[in-house]
């Protein structure tokens, strides 16, 4: 799992970490966040996309971040290594 703030590198970390697993010979696959969300606005930077004060937005980001989750579950059952890159900026959804 790859957690830190926007633009720190975590999907530039992730594209490495799979090149190293695959070449090892070990399926890996990359899981971002961004593509679990899926906000009305659809703008990323746009205030609501990210206040947390906001109900639905709250809500909206917990589904996303369980939806990540459950993908990551299924690779593993599939026998692939899942390479979680997300802020994850709440310590509840990184546990």
């Amino acid at each position: 799992m790859l957690h830190g703030q926007p633009l720190a590198g975590k999907s530039t970390a992730a594209k490495n970490i799979i090149k190293v697993l695959k070449k090892n010979n070990l399926k890996s696959e990359i899981v971002k966040s961004v593509h679990t969300r899926h906000k009305k606005s659809g703008n990323l930077f746009n205030k609501d996309f990210v206040d947390e004060d906001i109900k639905e937005t709250k809500a909206e980001k917990d589904e996303a971040y369980s939806n990540l989750c459950d993908i990551a579950k299924k690779l593993l059952k599939q026998g692939i290594i899942p390479v979680l890159d997300a802020t994850f900026h709440k310590k509840h959804r990184r546990e």
